[in-house]
């Protein structure tokens, strides 16, 4: 029992060492071919034998990300294994009389919104052990949740900042990039060693290959700018030691924003950003200008979508029209 985590509740599948595997160094990834582009677009979650709602198909989403086979059975442990790990109500404590009324008007969606975002980290999180070859406890899938989705805990005020959002929105994400372009690839190193070398479960999973050759590691970190926090899931997926995708998967209290990057060779290539509400034509364009300043990619080679799915970088139809002007 290492830190909460019974190392020997790991169910190794297929024959795998798991403790001798090497982890690159994140300051070492370099980045080479782009992910195929070819990839089949998701089956229908009830073909697959699965009820037909929106778990299921990211279940099939992550299943198909990791190469794995769509079988029945797989797919089915998937989801028993999201629904084994027990979530809490959602945070709705009022500190005044308004705020009461609110949250009870409020608490069912709230609570309906963050369970299916936790669901579907946790349906993630099983679909990339699986690939690895094991199968994780509750505590140890909830645990690997929490190194994919940044927002899985937050700050207490956060109610109280997320009030700003729009009033600040703009600022924020030009602050954002800025500040993304200024992080040094010592300064990401370690904040990761500083949490990943003391995570046992995280460090094990981000050693194992996949099944299909490629390797997803996964690295929580945070950062700080002033009096805003950030946490941030950097996920990377190898192949052959060389990164061919980098996720930038960054949270605070008044929003989440995901970056992505797939290069050929040394050269930067793709890009995409997802902000999670709604924007401009006018400011999309801003975002893939300055995208474009701080990448060196063409503005023709970002790609730029709001809303949608938390984890929009795992999913099979990662970058439709990316060529495209949004």
């Amino acid at each position: 029992m290492i830190n909460g985590i019974d190392l020997h509740g790991v169910t190794q599948k297929s024959g795998q060492n798991i403790r001798n595997q090497k982890a690159p160094s994140p300051s070492a990834a370099k980045t080479s071919a782009s992910v195929p582009s070819n990839v089949p677009r998701p089956a229908v979650p009830m073909a697959a034998g699965l009820p037909a709602d929106r778990l299921s198909s990211s279940i099939v989403s992550f299943a198909k990300f990791f190469s794995l086979p769509l079988k029945q059975n797989m797919l089915a442990v998937i989801r028993r294994q999201v629904f084994s790990v027990p979530l809490p109500p959602a945070d709705t404590t009022p500190n005044t009389a308004a705020g009461k009324a609110f949250a009870n008007s409020a608490a069912n969606t709230q609570d309906t919104s963050t369970a299916a975002r936790k669901r579907e980290a946790l349906s993630l999180a099983a679909a990339a052990a699986e690939s690895k070859g094991v199968e994780l406890q509750p505590k140890g899938l909830e645990s690997y949740a929490k190194a994919v989705d940044p927002e899985w805990e937050k700050q207490k005020d956060g109610e109280r900042q997320r009030g700003k959002r729009n009033k600040h929105q703009n600022e924020q994400e030009e602050k954002l990039l800025q500040k993304a372009s200024a992080v040094t690839a010592g300064e990401i190193e370690r904040a990761v060693n500083e949490n990943v070398l003391n995570d046992p479960l995280l460090d094990m999973l981000n050693r194992l290959p996949g099944k299909n050759g490629q390797r997803w590691i996964v690295l929580p970190f945070c950062f700080s700018e002033g009096d805003r926090d950030f946490r941030v899931s950097m996920r990377i997926m190898m192949e052959n030691e060389n990164a061919v995708c980098m996720v930038m998967d960054i949270a605070e209290d008044s929003g989440r924003w995901v970056f992505m990057l797939e290069a050929a060779g040394d050269q930067l290539m793709k890009a995409a950003f997802f902000p999670r509400d709604e924007i401009s034509h006018n400011d999309i364009s801003r975002l893939k200008g300055e995208l474009s300043k701080f990448t060196g990619i063409p503005v023709n080679r970002i790609y730029v979508k709001c809303g949608g799915s938390c984890f929009p970088c795992e999913g099979t139809e990662r970058f439709p029209s990316v060529y495209e002007a949004v």
